[in-house]
């Protein structure tokens, strides 16, 4: 079964990091990508993806609506948040809007890949389950690596 990815990021470079971790995978399609919350509503309800990775603050529709309008429109598209917001803010806000999870940009090469799998129930036995919870006790800001984040 093909897995079809409509990724939503107001930034091309994240579009294309996304893009670069979904290309790991051969059973995997990105079948559209959105650059706001407006484009990735009439993609969703024209392409019908098997999930959609939504970044939050975005121009023209932010993130939450368009994750509510997508819910109600094409309920098959199960949506994952991607956003640096705080984590614990984000799972509440996740669940209330719909969206299946999240995953923070700042470990999105380790977290993301599972934390799809997880979704569509196609975890393999060598695969380690997403729980889509913070990996760092929250606070922990220098968890995301970096120059400061490898000093901890």
């Amino acid at each position: 079964m093909t897995v079809r990815v409509l990724i939503v990021d107001d930034h091309e470079p994240v579009r294309r990091g996304i893009r670069s971790l979904l290309a790991r995978r051969q059973d995997w399609t990105v079948c559209g990508e959105a650059a706001d919350g407006l484009e990735a509503t009439e993609m969703a309800r024209q392409l019908r993806p098997d999930v959609v990775l939504m970044d939050m603050s975005m121009p023209r529709m932010d993130g939450a609506e368009a994750t509510r309008i997508i819910r109600r429109e094409v309920p098959q598209a199960e949506v994952i948040i991607v956003t640096q917001n705080d984590p614990a803010l984000v799972r509440q806000h996740a669940a209330e809007i719909g969206a299946r999870g999240y995953v923070s940009k700042a470990t999105l090469a380790r977290d993301l890949l599972p934390a799809i799998l997880n979704i569509i129930g196609g975890l393999e036995q060598t695969d380690t389950p997403a729980t889509l919870q913070p990996q760092h006790p929250v606070g922990d800001w220098l968890c995301g690596g970096g120059d400061l984040g490898h000093l901890t």
